[in-house]
């Protein structure tokens, strides 16, 4: 109990009301799919909550329509849950023996999760998936090279930032200038996005689940439970975000995240 952050320490890092981008979007996807026709895709980078998102939707929205595409939720968007937004339509993942669906992309509602940067940062050293960036383990997040950095590495004497290297296939990657020009230029496209998409924090499904749940629900035409479920198994490889059936990982996330000096305790001084 002692561990347990303040309700105060919530509110200063991450203010006292959920957010979510693009729900002025959901009248006009309602307008344009069909009941029946309706789906709702997970997005996100790397290590920003998605596999959380997935599971509290799956857990807490319904259809009450007759299906004529299988699936409502489905753990990734047609174009890949990390792609940039801009693979949309010219990217479709292969299905498999565990997801034998992948929905049309131009009927599916990207729900995007996003995480403090701060935070998100300091998962990527630990966890960076198909990121790559060097840096030594003592002295990460490295926007800018530290003397580590150099020392391992004399090339970086000379740039200003450390750059990033993200491989999402063995067709597609990318180069950023740093981890918060990669972190600022994926969601940057999501933001843009001429067509129905929302954008809801990772803290917010930690902390305001049951106030942003039912709205992501609603917003693709779904059913809210009425009686959050916020129980499901989930587990990243860092161990990042942890829910399971007597709350222990639920709190432990709230521990984790709820201490706003948490934000910056491992960035090297």
């Amino acid at each position: 109990r002692d561990s347990l952050p303040k309700w105060s320490s919530i509110l200063q890092a991450y203010g006292s009301t959920p957010r979510i981008l693009g729900l002025e979007w959901c009248q006009r996807y309602q307008a344009n799919v069909k009941p029946g026709f309706r789906n709702i895709g997970v997005a996100g980078m790397f290590n920003s909550g998605t596999n959380l998102l997935n599971s509290l939707l799956t857990a807490n929205c319904a259809s009450t329509e007759k299906r004529n595409v299988n699936g409502i939720i489905h753990w990734q968007v047609p174009w890949g849950k990390h792609y940039p937004a801009s693979f949309r339509t010219n990217h479709t993942v292969p299905k498999s023996k565990s997801h034998p669906i992948v929905p049309p992309y131009d009927s599916t509602l990207p729900i995007v999760t996003v995480r403090d940067p701060y935070t998100w940062m300091q998962s990527m050293c630990r966890q960076p998936y198909g990121a790559r960036f060097d840096h030594a383990k003592d002295a990460c997040p490295n926007i800018i090279p530290y003397p580590e950095d150099i020392e391992a590495h004399p090339r970086y004497a000379k740039k200003k930032y450390i750059p990033i290297f993200v491989k999402y296939d063995h067709q597609v990657s990318f180069h950023h200038e740093s981890l918060p020009s990669m972190w600022n230029e994926w969601y940057q496209q999501y933001i843009n996005t001429s067509y129905p998409a929302l954008i809801v924090r990772m803290e917010d499904l930690v902390f305001h689940a049951e106030t942003v749940v039912p709205q992501l629900c609603r917003c693709g035409g779904l059913k809210y439970s009425g009686n959050l479920k916020h129980t499901a198994e989930v587990q990243n490889k860092n161990r990042g975000i942890e829910l399971n059936s007597t709350g222990s990982g639920l709190l432990r996330s709230i521990i984790r995240y709820g201490n706003i000096t948490n934000r910056r305790s491992t960035y090297p001084s």
